[in-house]
């Protein structure tokens, strides 16, 4: 036959309550995201928003970041080194540095509000 299983129970006032070995987050900036994100930026000032014409604008941004030319109907690997892979290129650094705890590095040296 079996036995009944025993609910064990901590005696009051042994709990511990567990701490956190990190500081609470505050605001950072990853700054190889923001470099990745200069490029489609510039690209666009540059080729479109000088102008002022906001339809190409739209039209210069869905093709640096999907690589469809929506005006022209077709797609091209060349649009996509302006826009998407420096953006990815930037994150992957960013999670890069994360792991490798740089970004820790620096906030222990005290550098504000910049994160790699």
């Amino acid at each position: 036959m079996a036995t009944k299983a025993v609910a064990r129970r901590r005696p009051p006032g042994r709990y511990v309550a567990r701490r956190s070995s990190r500081k609470a987050r505050s605001m950072t900036v990853p700054v190889a995201v923001l470099a990745g994100l200069s490029v489609p930026a510039l690209f666009l000032w540059n080729n479109s928003l000088k102008t002022g014409d906001i339809k190409q604008t739209a039209n210069s941004a869905a093709a640096i970041f999907t690589g469809f030319n929506p005006q022209g109907g077709w797609w091209d690997w060349k649009y996509l080194n302006s826009g998407l892979f420096p953006v990815l290129g930037g994150f992957m650094v960013h999670k890069l540095a994360s792991r490798l705890g740089v970004n820790r590095a620096l906030a222990q040296a005290g550098v504000p509000f910049i994160r790699i």
